[in-house]
């Protein structure tokens, strides 16, 4: 029964990819014939019956159906088949760099094939709308699959042995696959995994418990294979390196190798354009408003205008971290007087009402205005738009090892914990929230986290 509940799975995978795949063909037409009619029909800029009548639609027929066997094509290659359960922001990012390679191709092959000369415009408003067409579409089937199709069939019961952190951790994963149904349970015994699975609907099973035996995991797989059920074993390792695992049998022994916690090659080098890039645009936008800042400090009180404070950056390199000064000259000094007085658990000092903040100091923390002269350090390749808090050397030196892989990726300016609540959150969340963002980095996760940043930064919470 198992056995026909993961074919029934696997092939509910198949018409669903066939849908998309349907669903995308149809997208990209209706898309083309859009861009046609926009061209010489819809808009009145364009209006004009003699060429309306010059160029018939079924001139554009053969265009049509190169251009969507082409698009259809890029989209198998790009993967986007492959992925099926990703965020709007992802899914916005990789269907524009899929339709951007399909048109490249296209309007390549019409430089070749001169037998007609097609209208760029229509190239480009089709574009347009087989972008919007796409993710309309995508976006209504994947709600219609997750909501309605999935209903229809019982959800893909799994369960999780094992409680405490390694348990929630599995579990967290689990629930982000639609359909999937995770239930935690601690069990010891191989009678009792029996007696639990024949009472439930139970469709895969995943040990995650380090105190089981190797001898009592074997009888927990020999259990599962007599009851028809997959059996997996979720290694120790995984709690303290979740989302790193990679299996190796490439010299053919079953093994874990862990992938390293950091962006490298082609990764590296996206981020890094994308940073210089934002950053130039936002420093040469908001120079007015630097300079009216920089007055403002400068008539609250005596000091810098800047704040050049030594942090931890990647792999473990120090840096002048720069701010808007936000407190008196010798904030650093009185540091000592105050220390009894932290509101925050772990190494990280940070109390409300701090006296050290000047009265224009905390007006730029609230709006977090005083973090602008980051967008200097984010050129100069020592931070990046987002990504993990940079830390204070003292607070490296009290940091566990799991806070201390956030050094392998470059510090931001933003990221996950300043867009789910700053200093409200613990130091602990904190460090999850960072470990987070490290080993489920995209490109789409970048985006998010800044189109979060704006209505976190004006509402003020948890900013002082």
């Amino acid at each position: 029964m198992n056995n026909f509940f993961l074919s029934a799975q696997s092939h509910r995978r198949l018409a669903y990819r066939s849908a998309l795949f349907l669903g995308d063909a149809v997208s990209v037409a209706a898309a083309l014939w859009a861009g046609f009619r926009f061209r010489f029909e819809w808009v009145f800029l364009f209006t004009n019956s003699a060429l309306f009548r010059k160029t018939p639609v079924r001139s554009y027929l053969p265009f049509e159906v190169f251009t969507t066997a082409a698009l259809l094509l890029v989209f198998v290659q790009s993967r986007l088949y492959r992925r099926l359960h990703v965020g709007l922001t992802d899914e916005f990012l990789r269907v524009c760099l899929a339709v951007l390679k399909g048109w490249l191709v296209v309007f390549a092959a019409t430089y070749v094939i001169r037998d007609f000369s097609y209208s760029r415009l229509v190239f480009a408003v089709s574009a347009v709308f087989c972008v919007v067409f796409l993710l309309a579409f995508r976006t209504v089937a994947k709600a219609l699959y997750r909501h309605v199709v999935l209903r229809w069939w019982e959800p893909h019961r799994v369960l999780v042995i094992g409680r405490g952190k390694m348990g929630e951790s599995v579990k967290r994963v689990l629930l982000r696959q639609p359909g999937v149904l995770p239930e935690i349970a601690l069990i010891s015994a191989p009678e009792a995994l029996r007696e639990y699975l024949s009472r439930t609907s139970v469709r895969e099973v995943f040990a995650s418990a380090p105190e089981l035996s190797h001898v009592t995991l074997l009888h927990f797989a020999e259990v599962c294979e007599d009851a028809g059920v997959p059996f997996k074993v979720i290694p120790d390792l995984m709690e303290l390196r979740m989302g790193e695992i990679v299996f190796d049998d490439s010299l053919g022994l079953p093994s874990f190798s862990l992938r390293p916690a950091t962006l490298a090659g082609s990764t590296y080098l996206y981020k890094r354009v994308f940073d210089v890039i934002l950053s130039v645009a936002a420093i040469s936008g908001l120079i007015v408003p630097f300079a009216f800042l920089a007055f403002l400090i400068r008539m609250d009180s005596p000091g810098p205008i800047l704040f050049r404070q030594r942090r931890v950056g990647l792999r473990g390199r120090p840096f002048g971290f720069l701010k808007f000064r936000s407190m008196v000259e010798d904030a650093e000094r009185r540091l000592d007087s105050l220390k009894d007085r932290n509101e925050r658990t772990g190494p990280v000092f940070k109390i409300k009402d701090d006296p050290r903040v000047t009265r224009v100091g905390r007006w730029l923390r609230k709006l977090s205005l005083d973090e602008f002269p980051q967008l200097l350090n984010v050129l100069r390749g020592e931070m990046s738009l987002v990504g993990p808090r940079p830390q204070l050397p003292a607070e490296i030196a009290e940091a566990g090892e799991i806070a201390k892989r956030r050094m392998n990726v470059l510090p931001g300016i933003t990221g996950l914990w300043q867009v789910s609540g700053r200093a409200r959150l613990s130091y602990e969340q904190m460090v999850e929230l960072d470990t987070y963002y490290i080993e489920h980095w995209s490109p789409g996760l970048d985006l998010t986290i800044l189109v979060k940043t704006l209505p976190a930064v004006l509402g003020g919470r948890g900013a002082y």
